[in-house]
């Protein structure tokens, strides 16, 4: 995909998926404005390094895909603390059919198994309070488009920016320790620099 192509899938995909966590946040009465300084910021962020990777030849629709999916999930666990179902199967259900299209159901969705268990340890372990469900499927759903290796690389660097950034809110007073830190914008942002490192 050239540069232009590559945003566009990107914008279109991110408008469509915030489409459905907008009525999702309609549904439940959580002040379904989804547009906000935070959400134009994941947006363009990820856009921007979609062309980016597409200027050195890096990805293919499935990166824009699970671009969009990653943003939109950041986007509604900043706002109202969910990832939302709906979400996920839809990009999910386009993930799986592209990588069946293609010959590369297994490792999709051995990707995905390695994504959600590696996730489902520390959200038994903490019974929901640390690490949400939500963020288990979201895992599931990059682990997909990643493969198992790239899954677990994500992850990795999810963990380490997290604890990063609580750290650091903690120590500034910022963050009291253990209050609960949104962890979908941590795993958008592991899975754009493992798709990034993965074609580099």
């Amino acid at each position: 995909m050239n540069v232009i192509s590559a945003a566009t899938v990107t914008v279109l995909t991110i408008a469509a998926l915030g489409a459905i966590a907008k009525e999702r946040m309609r549904a439940y009465d959580l002040h379904p404005g989804l547009i906000d300084a935070r959400t134009v910021a994941i947006a363009g962020f990820v856009t921007i390094a979609r062309g980016w990777f597409a200027s050195r030849g890096i990805g293919s629709i499935e990166t824009s895909l699970t671009f969009a999916v990653a943003a939109v999930a950041a986007m509604t666990d900043l706002r109202c603390g969910y990832v939302f179902d709906r979400v996920l199967i839809a990009g999910g259900t386009a993930l799986v059919a592209l990588a069946a299209s293609q010959g590369m159901l297994y490792p999709a969705l051995l990707g995905a198994a390695a994504g959600a268990s590696a996730l489902a340890i520390p959200w038994a372990l903490s019974r929901g309070r640390g690490i949400g469900l939500g963020d288990v499927k979201l895992a599931a759903v990059l682990g997909c488009a990643l493969g198992p290796y790239d899954a677990l690389r994500a992850l990795w660097f999810a963990f380490v920016i997290g604890a990063l950034v609580a750290v650091g809110g903690a120590l500034t007073r910022r963050l009291s320790f253990g209050r609960a830190v949104p962890f979908a914008p941590f795993l958008a942002l592991g899975a754009v620099l493992s798709a990034g490192g993965a074609a580099s």
